[in-house]
């Protein structure tokens, strides 16, 4: 999809503002300002707020952000697959199902406080790292560590898989 070498992010979900698209946006661009690196992002969804991804994204000339919109449901699985690390920044999220499929991809999750899946699926530095809602400092500190530490991600993966399958509706059904 013509991204750079190393680690990707990857948020999947609706591009709205409760998502705290504008909070991962200021991340991203906060690790450019301080590391002078463009890293790899992948979005995917779509919502009110794709104009003002698009324009932001294209504005700022972040070349390794591929803002790719909707996907089936049935193809998100090869971006998780794709993918080394997931980012849910949301300001109000009841649960956040993709937190616990990005898991099952052996992906390390970093979400925000009010991500509701956080408090059962996400410990901290074993599938994870959980950050206050809406702080983009914290946020833009954990996304660079793992893109500045690919060896972070993959030390993550099976305590991220683990983490998943106990979550699964069939686990116990062997």
């Amino acid at each position: 999809k013509g991204l750079g070498p190393g680690p990707v992010g990857l948020f999947v979900g609706r591009l709205a503002a409760e998502k705290g698209v504008d909070v991962l946006l200021d991340a991203y661009s906060r690790v450019v300002a301080e590391t002078g690196r463009k890293p790899n992002l992948v979005i995917v969804g779509r919502g009110d707020l794709r104009d003002m991804v698009d324009k932001r994204v294209r504005g700022a000339g972040w070349s390794s952000v591929l803002v790719e919109g909707f996907v089936e449901p049935a193809r998100v699985a090869e971006y998780y697959a794709a993918s080394d690390f997931l980012l849910l920044p949301s300001l109000h999220e009841p649960f956040g199902a993709v937190v616990q499929e990005g898991l099952a991809a052996g992906l390390p999750a970093v979400v925000s406080s009010a991500v509701g899946a956080a408090a059962d699926l996400v410990v901290e530095g074993e599938t994870g790292f959980v950050v206050e809602a809406g702080d983009s400092v914290a946020l833009a500190r954990r996304m660079a560590a793992l893109w500045n530490d690919p060896g972070l991600c993959d030390a993550m993966r099976s305590e991220c898989r683990d983490m998943a399958y106990k979550f699964d509706h069939r686990h116990g059904e062997e």
